[in-house]
């Protein structure tokens, strides 16, 4: 066989090894020659290198397919979770300019009235510049007590103000803030407890100097709790209604129940607003942790949930008064977030103020 005659095979053409056949077919034309038997063989050979060659290339390519869609799928995954963790992130961290309302002082003139005490406006200015302004309440007949009364997210200093009613009406000293980033005082961020626990030590030091209260403590409502229970060692006693654990724990919650899918699956989510807090404004809310005060603290803390809390789970609280014997628990049947007080108005008051007088002893 001539090597004209084996290129004149069925293989040339568009065979997968035609181009080898074209550069070595002397030597295979000649071998053909001598020894047909081995030159079919060869031949034979080559045929199923070919379909190798074919088979080898497809499954390559398919790989290489398989890798590109894959490597694509995560970028477009990881884009969406830095996305939408930007946006939560932005959103947790503001309250809009609409709900940013300004106190009404008639409020705390009537509550002056009914309660036979003096009030006037407080100013401070926290360390990192921003004002800080409250109302500040002093009764006709002082026990020697004062209480710091903080609101939760996106409300006022009016939001605690039925509180700060019977407060007064049993002699103690109150002082009621707008949180930074609410109401009239300043700032634009919500950090719940990174940067407010240095404005709690403000008003505590504050309070026991210039409003001249021997024992202070501290009362608050959903944020304003989880703040009071990471500056629980500048307080005599708390009482903190609806406090989450930690930020990461209760924002992890939060998305899961607004997307509808388990707590571990909103996780990448939340830890992508995380990165992006510390990013863009240098905040490590992953620090924001009540629980890791509470473990450590020696001050006496009354924890208050609702049994209808859909804000934040009952297995915080019970893991906030799990973590320390000097911590009591009361659940409220049938009370939402913040609404023991709207459901059980006596007993809340009875507890608070036994709380206060004797924060160990409380049954």
């Amino acid at each position: 066989m001539t090597r004209r005659a084996l290129n004149g095979h069925r293989y040339r053409g568009h065979s997968p090894y035609s181009n080898c056949l074209g550069r070595c077919g002397v030597g295979v034309a000649e071998a053909c020659r001598r020894f047909p038997a081995t030159g079919e063989g060869v031949l034979r050979r080559l045929e199923n290198s070919g379909r190798l060659v074919i088979v080898l290339f497809g499954v390559s390519l398919s790989k290489s397919r398989a890798i590109l869609w894959a490597t694509s799928a995560l970028v477009s995954v990881a884009a969406l979770l830095c996305v939408g963790g930007a946006i939560l992130c932005e959103a947790a961290l503001r309250v809009p300019r609409s709900l940013r309302i300004e106190p009404d002082d008639q409020l705390a003139a009537g509550l002056a009235a009914r309660t036979r005490s003096h009030w006037q406006l407080a100013v401070l200015r926290a360390r990192d510049g921003i004002p800080l302004r409250a109302w500040l309440f002093v009764p006709e007949r002082s026990n020697g007590s004062g209480a710091i009364l903080l609101h939760g997210v996106a409300d006022t200093r009016r939001g605690v103000l039925a509180h700060a009613e019977y407060l007064l009406r049993a002699g103690y000293v109150v002082l009621t803030p707008d949180s930074r980033g609410h109401g009239v005082s300043g700032g634009d961020l919500i950090t719940y407890g990174v940067r407010e626990c240095s404005d709690v030590a403000l008003w505590a030091k504050w309070m026991r100097g210039k409003a001249d209260v021997a024992r202070l403590y501290g009362l608050g409502e959903s944020m304003g709790a989880a703040i009071l229970l990471q500056s629980v060692d500048e307080l005599d006693a708390v009482v903190a209604e609806a406090s989450f654990a930690t930020f990461r724990q209760v924002a992890q919650y939060r998305v899961a129940e607004k997307i509808g899918v388990r707590e571990w699956m909103a996780a990448p989510v939340v830890e992508c607003g995380l990165m992006y807090a510390w990013a863009r404004y240098g905040l490590d809310l992953g620090t924001a942790s009540p629980l890791e005060h509470v473990r450590k603290t020696r001050v006496p803390v009354l924890l208050i949930q609702g049994l209808a809390d859909r804000n934040v789970p009952l297995a915080q609280a019970r893991e906030l008064a799990f973590s320390n014997p000097r911590v009591a628990l009361w659940l409220v049947p049938g009370a939402g977030h913040t609404e023991a007080f709207a459901s059980q108005p006596a007993e809340t008051e009875r507890r608070v103020l036994g709380w206060f007088r004797s924060p160990s002893h409380l049954e």
